[in-house]
């Protein structure tokens, strides 16, 4: 079946799922490292990985090589490793913008029927037919937030964690899959720049992000393997700013963050 064929199948309303994931110490610890995260107590699930999931949910509803353009997760409980959750989604829109076809689902993922996350899941299929979607106006460029700075932090990832986080013989992790789609190498996955607002976050909400942490984010800029990465948070009231940023200022991730009612 052809990438066209199965993306025309993913018509708004599709269930997908639900789908047992073995989410073990070394898949959490392994991401962990990779995404320059530090290490938690007990080994925490953390919100970058429940985006992990999403895109498992996206994957098994539309096959084929995907860029993630928007993620909004919602917390509901902490989740230790070496847990078998259930990943379940629904197809809500399909349409087309600037020449590209996006799918958009919504995903639940639980534990023994207790809900742990839930959230939309934005992705593109590169290099596919959109005549048949509705068009849709883009919506421009995210807000350029501004604000006292709570933190900032300084990063950069090699191939070998683009690999690790993402998995081999992907947009991610190898040149000709990335080329296929028409990138000339590959691309930091947008939850690994999340990964960096993750580790943030967790140092500015301690176990409140863990148990109860909402967020969106919108991936608006290719990273490259080894550039300097700057994430920061900053103020906005009860919720905060969250951007990564390269060395020239060309910013890969907006979004905000809070805490969901106790």
């Amino acid at each position: 079946m052809s990438v066209d064929a199965r993306l025309a199948g993913a018509a708004p309303g599709t269930r997908i799922g639900p789908l047992d994931v073995e989410v073990g110490m070394s898949w959490s610890s392994r991401l962990t490292a990779a995404s320059g995260t530090r290490a938690r107590d007990g080994m925490c699930v953390t919100p970058v990985m429940a985006g992990q999931l999403a895109l498992a949910v996206y994957a098994a509803c539309v096959p084929g090589p995907m860029i993630h353009t928007r993620q909004i997760t919602r917390q509901h409980r902490t989740l230790d490793a070496d847990n078998v959750v259930q990943c379940a989604g629904v197809v809500t829109r399909r349409f087309a913008k600037r020449g590209r076809p996006y799918v958009e689902i919504d995903f639940d993922i639980a534990v023994a029927g207790e809900p742990v996350w839930d959230g939309s899941i934005l992705c593109t299929n590169p290099n596919t037919s959109c005549d048949d979607l509705p068009d849709e106006a883009g919506s421009g460029p995210p807000a350029h937030e501004t604000g006292r700075v709570l933190a900032r932090l300084t990063h950069s990832f090699d191939l070998e964690a683009m690999t690790a986080f993402s998995g081999p013989g992907n947009i991610h992790s190898d040149v000709a899959a990335a080329q296929a789609v028409g990138l000339d190498r590959p691309v930091v996955q947008g939850m690994q720049l999340a990964a960096l607002c993750d580790r943030l976050l967790a140092d500015h909400w301690g176990a409140d992000w863990l148990e109860r942490g909402t967020w969106e984010v919108r991936f608006v800029g290719m990273a490259w393997e080894n550039e300097i990465l700057e994430s920061t948070l900053l103020e906005t009231g009860t919720d905060v700013a969250l951007r990564v940023t390269k060395a020239d200022g060309t910013v890969c991730l907006a979004g905000t963050a809070g805490l969901a009612a106790s």
